[in-house]
């Protein structure tokens, strides 16, 4: 199963970039803010959560693909391509009509969203993004997010001025200071006997060391006889040889 392989994962992913985006285009219609562009920049994965919640992109259709690719054959969802390096997403606003109106572009191309129309209506794009990111706002996000993954089915109810309460912060920023203190000072504690202990180690191998290559402790002597040509000496047989040892 994938990052994205659920209706619930895809909108919770989704949520803030989406969100944004309709924030950008409402202050600008709105006249709250006068911007021509805004730009955003991110990682391969950001594009896909968006391109995965408005279903351009799906593993089906990726499978697919590739299968095509295999076999040699045309790929089946031509729009369906993972995000290479620098992909963009584009979206147009045009605000200066009695019908305002969003077109959307993925790596420089259309792509129709609403129908076989070339462009949403400014309502019918509100609808589409909010319904791709399953119509959450910041509390449900929250709720479904302090969740452990398996549990995403219940939702609990999170009291927001309990947990942001400025007094309970303070006192988990008191609690951290605290826990904090008493790690040093377990260090202090610690710090000096791993010291003893690892020069004692230290000491002691330095010793053997010394004893070692200085005094011949556990070393072993060879003796080498030389012998000249005028000296008669006999090679014993492979009898005798068997009796011989090792210097």
């Amino acid at each position: 199963m994938s990052m994205l392989s659920q209706d619930v994962q895809r909108e919770i992913l989704s949520f803030h970039s989406l969100n944004e985006i309709l924030k950008q285009l409402a202050d600008f219609r709105e006249g709250k803010n006068a911007k021509k562009l805004a730009l955003y920049s991110g990682h391969d994965i950001n594009l896909y959560v968006i391109l995965s919640a408005f279903g351009i992109i799906t593993e089906d259709c990726l499978l697919a693909n590739y299968q095509g690719e295999v076999q040699g054959k045309d790929r089946p969802y031509p729009n369906c391509k993972y995000p290479k390096f620098a992909s963009n997403l584009i979206f147009e606003f045009y605000n200066d009509t009695k019908a305002p109106y969003v077109k959307f572009y993925y790596n420089d191309k259309l792509i129709r969203l609403c129908g076989n129309n070339d462009h949403c209506s400014y309502k019918e794009f509100i609808a589409f993004v909010q319904k791709s990111y399953g119509n959450h706002n910041l509390e449900s996000w929250t709720e479904i997010c302090t969740l452990p993954r398996a549990n995403w089915t219940k939702r609990p109810q999170v009291n927001f001025d309990k947990d942001l309460n400025p007094q309970n912060i303070q006192e988990d920023a008191k609690a951290f200071e605290k826990v904090e203190a008493q790690t040093k000072y377990i260090w202090l504690i610690l710090g000096p006997i791993i010291f003893i202990l690892f020069g004692l180690s230290f000491v002691c191998v330095l010793k053997r060391f010394i004893k070692r290559s200085f005094f011949g402790e556990g070393s072993i002597i060879y003796t080498v006889k030389e012998f000249n040509e005028d000296d008669e000496y006999e090679i014993p047989d492979q009898a005798d040889a068997s009796n011989l040892s090792s210097p």
